[in-house]
């Protein structure tokens, strides 16, 4: 079966589309769709799986590195329509957990680029930032903070791993989030800064009064082992 890809621009995130089999001899021409991608500026890529019917190892090790990468200059990697032939293997390598991952493009489109994502996770609530943390997504964040606070929640988990900037309004906000919910034993953690939100957050010297960690899953150890 001949491997094929196709390329397409999306208004926030550049798709490529693989038909067949994506093992370590195809890379070379997904890493050149990569390479076209970056050079119109895309820090965000989708792979669109439903028609692949086997993958390897080297292809897994690629989107793990292009998630890697693309994270680090706050972008992001996201999976699209794993098909049952090999979602085992993503299951396996736990990628499934750690990749954004949608079962259509329709879906995706919805989904990965809105500017505030919330989720109530049970014992904390999750506000996950894409874009810029700025004035253009304060007022909706103040608003959902009060209500979710209204409705008994007291932690929060502010994932930035999708935060491409950070403005000094966006940092006073966690701050007073923070001492709101310390004062009713409640805490706010950081989950993903990287690059320039991570070097802002740093400098002003935030990281003294909440934690930061690398990924979720890290974060949610502290929620588990100290509350």
């Amino acid at each position: 079966m001949e491997t094929k890809l196709d390329l397409s621009d999306h208004a926030e995130y550049h798709l490529i589309t693989i038909k067949g089999r994506f093992t370590a001899d195809f890379l070379p021409q997904v890493q050149k769709a990569v390479e076209i991608a970056r050079s119109k500026d895309f820090i965000n890529i989708a792979f669109d799986l439903h028609l692949v019917a086997f993958i390897d190892s080297a292809a897994l090790g690629f989107i793990a590195n292009k998630f890697r990468e693309l994270t680090g200059l706050g972008g992001g990697v996201y999976l699209i329509g794993i098909p049952d032939a090999i979602i085992k293997v993503f299951e396996a390598t736990k990628l499934i957990k750690i990749i954004p991952n949608f079962p259509t493009i329709a879906e995706a489109d919805k989904t990965i680029f809105r500017p505030l994502e919330k989720q109530d996770r049970g014992f904390y609530f999750l506000f996950r930032i894409n874009g810029n943390f700025n004035i253009g997504i304060l007022q909706d964040l103040r608003t959902s903070i009060e209500k979710t606070i209204k409705n008994g929640q007291k932690h929060f988990l502010f994932d930035l791993s999708r935060t491409t900037l950070i403005t000094s309004s966006g940092i006073g906000l966690l701050a007073n989030v923070q001492k709101m919910l310390l004062a009713s034993g409640g805490k706010l953690v950081i989950a993903g800064a990287t690059g320039m939100v991570f070097e802002a957050l740093e400098t002003t010297h935030i990281f003294k009064m909440l934690k930061q960690y690398p990924s979720i899953a890290d974060a949610e150890l502290e929620f588990d082992i100290k509350f």
